[in-house]
């Protein structure tokens, strides 16, 4: 019952399931299933356990590759027709993995996907870029978050004001989100 469509979608993410699930299974495998699966067109239903799995799995280097190559199988697929869709399974697939990273305590590798998604022109999302900066001045790695900071300060610009003085209006946050917008 139901839309063809929707029917083989269930079936390939129950697939993954599985192969996620299993103890037997190897990441080379997931790997085959991922690109066999983007390469139908299930790009966009897929990432979203395929990426958090293979982020816990994979050295950095690796992972960093395999995202390049599923995001270029599913852009070549045909069913991502228009660039802007395949801009943003790439913005997404990008992000989740970097946020992935983060979850798995492993920063710099997290910090690793920002700069080579960073060198490739994708943005990765506003909350993912704030997630990861947050997570690494909460962890102290001062240095990375400062990196960070000057790759996307148009994004995390925020200050607070030094003063002495104690007053409500002094210790008040300023935050600012954008060039052109100021939130008091």
């Amino acid at each position: 019952p139901g839309h063809p469509h929707v029917n083989e979608v269930l079936q390939v993410l129950h697939l993954g399931y599985f192969l996620m699930r299993s103890s037997r299974v190897g990441p080379d495998v997931v790997i085959r299933y991922a690109f066999i699966a983007a390469r139908k067109g299930y790009g966009r239903d897929i990432h979203t356990h395929i990426v958090p799995h293979l982020a816990r799995s994979l050295p950095v280097e690796e992972f960093a590759r395999f995202l390049e190559e599923f995001v270029e199988v599913f852009r070549k697929s045909g069913y991502a027709s228009r660039e802007v869709v395949a801009g943003v399974v790439e913005q997404t697939v990008w992000s989740r993995a970097i946020r992935e990273a983060c979850n798995a305590g492993r920063l710099q590798d997290a910090y690793a996907l920002l700069r080579r998604a960073h060198a490739k022109r994708v943005r990765p999302t506003q909350f993912t870029i704030r997630f990861l900066y947050g997570a690494l001045q909460h962890k102290g790695h001062a240095q990375y978050a400062r990196e960070v900071q000057k790759l996307f300060s148009h994004i995390l610009l925020f200050s607070i004001p030094s003063t002495n003085n104690n007053s409500a209006d002094a210790v008040k946050k300023t935050y600012t989100f954008s060039p052109h917008y100021t939130l008091r």
